[in-house]
């Protein structure tokens, strides 16, 4: 099977992976942060804990400290998932959609392990600091949708188009009628002009009498 065009397009697949990768596990963990009577921005508040510590999650207020810094981690890292996420997926051997699913979730699963198994408390995503474990996985789970929504449209962007099938078939269409045509124009005889009585179809035949003979074509 041959690859998709747009799964081997770096260019097309990355943009759109790691953005709606960001903004979807965004919107879930701020909705969950709400839930819990929580500002929405509170996960990426906690997200700059790398960098000042872990009161960054007891911060409330919406600054360029603490949010814009969380949000650009955030970003970064959510782009950083989804080149994982089209290498993967240019690595199947074939490029099917649902293997466009299956990327973008294997990658949501690894960057889990990753950052919670591998990694210290330090340069994890604070999202455990003011989430419970549960809201932590909804917020990768999201992540990985996002890679796949990503991924999937880039596919459907770079499927062939169907017009292009369409239009061979007219074109064979009318070539099939010529030929048809033309057999139909070998085999009508050629008469001479002005034409014979001898050159001339007859188009009906009658009987005379008992005899069985033929009369002059009825025209």
């Amino acid at each position: 099977m041959t690859r998709p065009v747009a799964m081997a397009r770096f260019d097309l697949a990355w943009p759109l992976a790691g953005a709606l990768a960001a903004g979807l596990s965004a919107v879930v963990l701020g909705a969950l942060a709400a839930a819990r009577g929580l500002p929405v921005w509170m996960p990426l508040n906690a997200t700059s804990h790398g960098l000042h510590g872990p009161q960054a999650a007891t911060v409330t207020a919406l600054d360029l400290a603490h949010t814009g810094l969380g949000a650009a981690i955030h970003v970064g890292s959510s782009f950083f998932w989804a080149a994982v996420a089209v290498f993967l997926l240019r690595r199947a051997a074939s490029g099917d959609m649902r293997l466009a699913w299956l990327a973008g979730l294997a990658t949501a699963t690894i960057a889990g392990l990753v950052d919670y198994g591998l990694m210290p408390a330090r340069l994890r995503p604070g999202w455990e600091l003011v989430l419970p474990p549960l809201a932590v996985v909804a917020g990768l789970v999201a992540l990985g949708v996002g890679l796949s929504l990503g991924l999937a449209i880039a596919h459907s962007i770079g499927r062939p188009p169907a017009a292009g099938r369409i239009r061979q078939g007219r074109e064979r269409g009318p070539r099939r009628i010529v030929m048809m045509g033309r057999r139909k124009t070998r085999r009508r005889p050629t008469c001479p002009t002005p034409p014979s009585n001898s050159c001339a179809t007859p188009r009906r035949m009658s009987w005379t009498n008992a005899s069985s003979a033929w009369t002059r074509p009825v025209r």
